[in-house]
C-alpha cells in the first residue's frame, strides 16, 4: 500500500531531490502515493529509495526514512499492531494481516521452545 511511502516526498525534498525525477525513474508518479490505500508495487517501492539515494547523494536516505516511520502511518494495520495488549499479540496481528498491506512479502513468527 502507498501508506508505506508516507513522508518520502518531504524527505526527498529535504535533501534536494527532484521528486518527479526520482519517482519517474522508480516507475512511479508522485500521485501514486497520494492515497494511502492505493497499491504500490514492492519492486517500485524499493526502487524509489535506490533512486532517491542516487539523486540526493544520501546513501542512507532509506535508513533515515525507516527511522522516522511510525506504525500508525500504515493505517489500520499499524493501529491494530500498536493497539494490541502485548508485543506478542502485536506481532501476531502483523503476521495475520500483513498480506493485506503487502502481498509480495512473507512474514511469519516461529516459536523456538518458549521463545517466539
Amino acid at each position: 500500500m502507498a501508506a508505506a511511502a508516507t513522508g518520502s516526498v518531504n524527505l526527498f525534498h529535504k535533501y534536494g531531490g527532484d521528486t518527479d525525477r526520482i519517482f519517474g525513474r522508480a516507475g512511479l508518479r508522485v500521485n501514486d502515493i497520494s492515497s494511502p490505500l492505493e497499491e504500490l508495487n514492492l519492486q517500485n517501492f524499493c526502487n524509489l529509495f535506490e533512486e532517491a539515494a542516487q539523486s540526493t547523494g544520501n546513501s542512507n536516505i532509506g535508513l533515515e526514512f525507516g527511522q522516522n516511520f511510525t506504525p500508525k502511518k500504515l493505517g489500520m494495520l499499524g493501529f491494530a499492531a500498536i493497539s494490541a495488549p502485548t508485543l506478542a499479540a502485536s506481532l501476531r496481528t502483523l503476521e495475520k494481516y500483513f498480506p493485506a498491506h503487502q502481498d509480495q512479502t512473507s512474514f511469519g513468527l516461529i516459536a523456538d521452545r518458549d521463545i517466539l
